[in-house]
Formats: C-alpha cells, sequence, structure tokens
C-alpha cells in the first residue's frame, strides 16, 4: 500500500446560519458539484450530533467492490489491492520497504481503512478559530453485504448477486472532500472548511461568492412508467418458505425479509428526496450523489455514535403511529409491549447485547435511559440508549465491525440469519440495511442504518421494505408498515414542486 503521507492544509470561514437551510445551500453546491453529499441531522435531543453537513470535490477515496479494495489520493495516484492480498499499482512502483510492507499485511479491509485515513494530517492555517478535528474525515456508506469484509465468522459468505444494472456499484465507499460546509444547528452557525492538499492554491473565497448566490430549484421530476417489483409474488412466497423452514430448523428466532421495487422516473431525483424529508424528518437525512447513481433517505435509527471517545448505541422498539397526542402514544406504545412480550425480550436482549459488545471495547459503560419514548414527525418509537469511552480510534472501528449490519435488520442470531438472507432473498441488499455516514480521521464516526432509502440509479429509483418477518418460527406481515405509504406520497407530492 502507498505509504505517503497527503498533509491537508485547512483554512475556515465562520459566519451565521439563521437566513438559509442547508437545503438551500446544497442546492448551489449541486449547481457546480456533482459528486457531492449532504447529511442532515434533526436528532435536536442530542446535542452533540446536531450537526448538518455538505461535502463538495472530492479528494481522495476508499472503495470496496467485487473483493478489491480501490485507493485514490490527491495527486492522482490509483493503487487497487485485491482482497486476496496481491498488490498491483497504477501510478509508479513502489520502493522495496513499501512493497516489504504490503506482503507483510494481511489487507485486511478495516485495517487498509484505517492506515489510508492516518495519510491525511490535519493542519491548521490561517483559521479564524482553532478547527475541530472532529469534523474532519470522510463520507460514505458500507452495503448490507460489506458485512463479510468486517467479519471474520462471515468471511466466506456467498451474497446474492446485484439486481440488474447495479453490478459495478461500490459495496463500501467512503470520500475525502475538499470542502465541507458544518451547519451547527443549536448555535444557528456555519462553518465553511477547505482542506487543501500540499502545494494546492485555497479557493475558499471564491466559494463564498456563489454560496451568497440565488438557489436554483432544479429540474421538473415526474414518473415515467408503472412501478413494479424485482420479485414475483410467487417468488416471493416461495423465498418466505424457504426462510421459514431454515429458520424453525437452525433455531433463528428472528429474519426481516426484503422486496425490492423500481420506479422509472425523468427529471430532478433530488426533488423527491425533498418531499421525503418533509414527510418523515427522522434523526438522519442524506443525499449522496456519486455522478452515476445517488442514494438518499430518512433514517430514524441510529447505527454507532462516536465523538471525542465517547460512544453511544441506540436500540429501538416497537412503533406506533404518531396522534399529536402524547399521552396516547406513550399508552400505545405500552400496549404494545404487554401485547407483544416476544419484542420486548427481544429488545431486552439487544440492550445486554449492546452492553456486552461496547464493554469488550470501551470502559465506564452504562444505559443512559431504557424504553423512553422518541418522537419524530409520523411515528414514536421505544429507545434505549447504551454508552461507553474509549480511549484509540481503533477501538471504534472494531466496535463496527460487531454492530455492522443491525440485528433488528439482519436478524437473530445474526450470522446464521445473515446467510440464511443471502441464500434465501435473490438480490443483494445493498444499501437496504447497510449504513451511511461520517467516519472521522481521529476516529469520530455518525453512522446511521439505511432504512426508508432509495437507490436512485439509470433513471430509475429502487427502495426495499421489510414485508415479511419471522418470528419465532412464525411468520408476521410487515414490521415497517409506515414505508408503502410514504413512498407513495414522496413521489406524488415531488411533482407538485414543479408546480
Amino acid at each position: 500500500m502507498n505509504t505517503r503521507s497527503y498533509p491537508l492544509h485547512t483554512t475556515e470561514h465562520r459566519m451565521l446560519a439563521d437566513l438559509q437551510t442547508p437545503v438551500g445551500w446544497y442546492l448551489k453546491v449541486r449547481e457546480r458539484y456533482h459528486r457531492s453529499v449532504l447529511l442532515e441531522s434533526t436528532d435536536f435531543d442530542n446535542n452533540r450530533d446536531n450537526h448538518s453537513y455538505i461535502a463538495f470535490d472530492p479528494l481522495a477515496c476508499f472503495t470496496v467492490r467485487g473483493n478489491t479494495v480501490e485507493l485514490s489520493y490527491p495527486d492522482g495516484f490509483k493503487e487497487v489491492i485485491p482482497w486476496s492480498g496481491i498488490k498491483k499499482g497504477t501510478h509508479k512502483k513502489p520502493d522495496a520497504a513499501s512493497e516489504k510492507g504490503a506482503k507483510a499485511s494481511q489487507n485486511e479491509v478495516h485495517t487498509l481503512f484505517q492506515a489510508f485515513s492516518q495519510q491525511f494530517p490535519e493542519q491548521q492555517l490561517n483559521a479564524e478559530k482553532p478547527g475541530s478535528a472532529a469534523h474532519a474525515g470522510m463520507f460514505g456508506y458500507l452495503h448490507f453485504e460489506a458485512v463479510r469484509y468486517l467479519d471474520p465468522e462471515l468471511r466466506k459468505l456467498s451474497p446474492a448477486p446485484p439486481a440488474e444494472d447495479e453490478e459495478n456499484i461500490p459495496e463500501i465507499c467512503f470520500t475525502l472532500y475538499r470542502f465541507v460546509l458544518i451547519v451547527n444547528h443549536s448555535q444557528n452557525t456555519l462553518i465553511l472548511r477547505e482542506y487543501t492538499p500540499d502545494g494546492g492554491t485555497p479557493e475558499l473565497d471564491g466559494v463564498l461568492q456563489w454560496l451568497d448566490g440565488a438557489v436554483h430549484p432544479g429540474e421538473p421530476f415526474q414518473t415515467t412508467g408503472a412501478e413494479h417489483s424485482l420479485m414475483s409474488d410467487d417468488a416471493f412466497d416461495r423465498c418466505t418458505e424457504q426462510a421459514l423452514k431454515t429458520c424453525r430448523q437452525e433455531g433463528i428466532t428472528r429474519l426481516s425479509l426484503f422486496r425490492r421495487y423500481r420506479q422509472p422516473f425523468g427529471g430532478d431525483d433530488f426533488k423527491v428526496y425533498r418531499t421525503l424529508r418533509s414527510l418523515a424528518p427522522s434523526a438522519y437525512l442524506f443525499f449522496f450523489d456519486y455522478g452515476e447513481f445517488r442514494v438518499f433517505g430518512s433514517s430514524p435509527e441510529p447505527l454507532l455514535s462516536i465523538h471525542q471517545g465517547k460512544v453511544q448505541i441506540s436500540a429501538t422498539a416497537g412503533q406506533v403511529r404518531r396522534t399529536g397526542d402524547d399521552s396516547r402514544d406513550r399508552q400505545a406504545l405500552q400496549q404494545l409491549q404487554l401485547s407483544e412480550p416476544d419484542s420486548s425480550r427481544q429488545h431486552e436482549w439487544m440492550v445486554n447485547r449492546a452492553m456486552e459488545q461496547l464493554g469488550r471495547h470501551a470502559s465506564n459503560v452504562r444505559i443512559d435511559y431504557y424504553c423512553e419514548v422518541r418522537q419524530h414527525a409520523r411515528m414514536a418509537h421505544l429507545e434505549s440508549r447504551v454508552s461507553g469511552e474509549i480511549s484509540a480510534p481503533g477501538q471504534g472501528m472494531e466496535l463496527l465491525r460487531e454492530l455492522f449490519p443491525s440485528c433488528p435488520i439482519a436478524g437473530i442470531p445474526k450470522h446464521r440469519a445473515i446467510e440464511t438472507i443471502c441464500s434465501c432473498e435473490p438480490h443483494a441488499r445493498g444499501f437496504f440495511g447497510g449504513c451511511v455516514g461520517f467516519l472521522g480521521l481521529q476516529g469520530d464516526m455518525v453512522l446511521a442504518v439505511t432504512r426508508r432509502s432509495i437507490l436512485s440509479h439509470r433513471q430509475a429509483l429502487s427502495l426495499a421494505m421489510n414485508t415479511r418477518t419471522i418470528q419465532q418460527g412464525q411468520m408476521h406481515p410487515a414490521s415497517d408498515t409506515d414505508t408503502p405509504t410514504l413512498w407513495d406520497e414522496a413521489l406524488r407530492q415531488a411533482t407538485l414542486l414543479n408546480r
């Protein structure tokens, strides 16, 4: 692996953020930079994560695609490292020392990522105030099937083939961007930060000029054909029967089955994101544009949060549609707990498991709250949070390897459930059930489960819904009953934005 260091010289500008929104700023950014990301947070009960990010102009990228790790650097150097450990370069032949080091390493994906992130030391330069290293990092995602790169027990996992036309989409992609806008919603402030590589010229002043310009709303959006499923009803019934049989034989207590749908469209898919964030403003909202494809959604479920060594893991249980009366919502959730003792026991198991997993990597592990009501725009659910403290950045990556993917998305026990999913479902889940977010260069993380998420690729929107759940050997209807209605309403209202 390339061992060269690429220092980043940081400049920044701070100003008030009370006149515009992250969506407005992002509309200006995407006019000039097609490969850009928007990560919004509406978790106003948690000031620590109460930031939104806009990042653009890629500098470096860490990608995993088809058992191959691809690295790109600010100077144009590109490197390909097969997961098997044999190394190929595309720039210049590495010296003997680096060649020897590469052969000695195991080329594990998480090890390569940590080494890659350490190649970008941050240096403050002409900053109005010292920048926070917590905000220097990479934005990206993990596919559901990327678990085989992280979990040694699933190394030999044979995932289902990707859906048609999705073969070339990377399973893991995290990108370091030159410019990052950081919106602090608690203080109504904006930080515009630039990471300039060695030898580069800062361009912050030019960005500030067009950032004050007018907003272009984008092209009209319209659906152009009928929605269709990638799996027929009969095929899904056979998939369910096979999964149900395996769960009973293997002692799998919970398994969630997903079904993929596609909707052809024309115009600007960002309008679907705008309606989605309006209809279901969950704790984590994201729109990641990779040029050839885009992934966006509204996730109510955090996977892992690490800030300056403090770790938080959340577990959710049950959900009810909000009535507008908080006391009625709490009563409905309490009745749901009483009527579904298996679900309550499962939530207790998940909290205990989070305590156990966190205890292997962190100190001062504790339960911050247990089964408290958390309310979102349309739904309310019960949530528990476990927290602890870590002292080294590598501990966070080890914790991520244990937690990913989320148990409610995969099943219990997780390893056997994932193997069953890959053998029963005809297509790889890809983004759906994976995670999306931010990995800091100093070990910070903000990752959310990619639920209520949409893949936009080749003029078609794809959605995966949890339509059936197997629990204690019995098949149950969809646990995510709100998603179909949300999907239809988001598409309908996106067309109304054209008027």
